[in-house]
């Protein structure tokens, strides 16, 4: 399994500055469950366009936070709903929910 978190990977796209990757995470950490509130809502209705927005919005923010698992889970997430693929969209988006919880309990 990837890491939860990647301090390296965030480190070098602050440039080395610890305290704005750190705020850059908490940051990701508070809009997790609007982003998520919002994959949800979009899933039920099954509106693949605004899946792909929002899994596209989160993935720009996952992809410089730093946290590979997520930022994995949320591209295959993505590269589904571009499929409009039902069924790999409702395993793929159970397996972004449990790293979102993963990451919102360290």
């Amino acid at each position: 399994t990837l890491p939860l978190r990647d301090l390296d990977k965030a480190l070098s796209v602050t440039g080395g500055d610890h305290k704005l990757a750190e705020e850059m995470f908490k940051q990701l950490k508070h809009e997790l469950p609007n982003h998520l509130a919002a994959l949800n809502s979009a899933h039920a209705n099954l509106d693949w366009t605004q899946l792909r927005e929002i899994s596209h919005k989160l993935h720009g923010s996952t992809s410089s936070c730093g946290v590979p698992a997520l930022d994995y889970a949320v591209q295959q997430f993505n590269a589904a709903c571009r499929d409009q693929s039902e069924v790999n969209a409702n395993q793929l988006l159970a397996v972004v929910q449990n790293e979102v919880d993963r990451l919102l309990k360290s």
